[in-house]
């Protein structure tokens, strides 16, 4: 919707933007979708949120990784030379020890582990007969807790609130994405009803004016008293104050909606393209209530962090048990 503002009165809210060349900056029109996706794109907070729940959801992979098999391997080597206190003849020896292993632990708490050592002994030593030396191992071990962490509960407490968690971050999101959304439409629809009111205010100007005008010239026929024009000239003073008061209000109203969709910086204007539409039917409060409480975001949050909250207390109440596992190795 344009307007052109009287060229008599201050220009509070279109004040012309002179680019080189002369012309002036062209206002941004956004449809009331445009806008809401803009500032979700751009809102700091949102982002700050974002990045939140991405992090919730990293917690989960932590918490899994004591379940994830893993390998581990170690070489040493070492050389030393050794003197005999009865003879005092010297004696020079090395040794090396390489290993490696794969430990695996399930949700039961049930712990496997695979290992191969390997190790050589060799030196010049005349009384050692055999040199140089190996020796190489296999072994396979399990461990099982029967008292403290003897439950698949126990064991996944860690993961299922870490999801919980990361869900409530979600949520939050969602939450805060919804809030926005809303703060972007209340504004948007600010802005078009503070632009329509210029058009009225407008409007009342040009008939008082037309007043004025018919108030002067029945003066000068000698129909009304001279002191009749004063009553036409206060009202074209009042009009002309009501129109520069919708002109701040537009100009407040596009800073609003340009802070929300993190364009505050731009000099140019904000052009609505949406016009407003009656609703086809009002929906009754209690159903509105009802389903405002099933689809809050900070509600379903707030439940979800309860839920981790219980799965970690379960976790710590277990800590406090004694602990005695049944193991074996061959």
């Amino acid at each position: 919707m344009n307007f052109i503002p009287r060229k008599t009165l201050p220009l509070i809210f279109l004040t012309a933007l002179v680019l080189p060349g002369g012309a002036a900056a062209e206002p941004l029109a956004l449809s009331l979708d445009e806008a809401v996706a803009t500032a979700l794109e751009q809102n700091l907070q949102l982002r700050l949120q974002k990045s939140e729940a991405e992090a919730a959801v990293a917690g989960i992979d932590i918490e899994r990784g004591s379940f994830d098999p893993y390998l581990s391997a170690d070489i040493l080597h070492s050389q030393a030379r050794q003197t005999s206190f009865l003879t005092g003849a010297q004696a020079d020896e090395t040794a090396s020890n390489w290993s490696g292993g794969l430990h695996k632990k399930i949700t039961t708490g049930t712990e496997f582990d695979l290992a191969w050592e390997n190790s050589r002994y060799d030196t010049d030593n005349s009384l050692t007969a055999l040199a140089p030396g190996y020796t190489s191992t296999f072994s396979f071990g399990f461990s099982h807790p029967l008292w403290q962490g003897n439950s698949e509960e126990v064991q996944t407490a860690g993961i299922l609130a870490a999801d919980k968690n990361a869900q409530a971050a979600s949520a939050l999101v969602d939450g805060r994405a919804v809030d926005l959304a809303a703060q972007v439409k209340r504004a948007y629809w600010l802005l078009v009803f503070a632009r329509q009111q210029i058009e009225v205010e407008e409007l009342s100007l040009t008939l008082a004016e037309k007043l004025l005008d018919d108030a002067r010239q029945r003066i000068e026929a000698g129909v009304l008293a001279p002191v009749e024009i004063y009553q036409p000239e206060s009202e074209v003073a009042r009009r002309e104050e009501a129109l520069i008061a919708a002109e701040r209000r537009v100009a407040a109203a596009e800073d609003e909606l340009k802070k929300l969709l993190g364009l505050a910086e731009r000099a140019d204007g904000v052009l609505p393209e949406d016009e407003p539409t009656a609703a086809s039917a009002v929906p009754e409060l209690s159903a509105v209530l009802d389903d405002a409480l099933a689809r809050r975001p900070d509600l379903k949050a707030a439940s979800l962090r309860s839920e981790a909250a219980e799965a970690r207390l379960l976790a710590a109440e277990d800590t406090v048990r004694p602990s005695l596992d049944l193991g074996g190795r061959l």
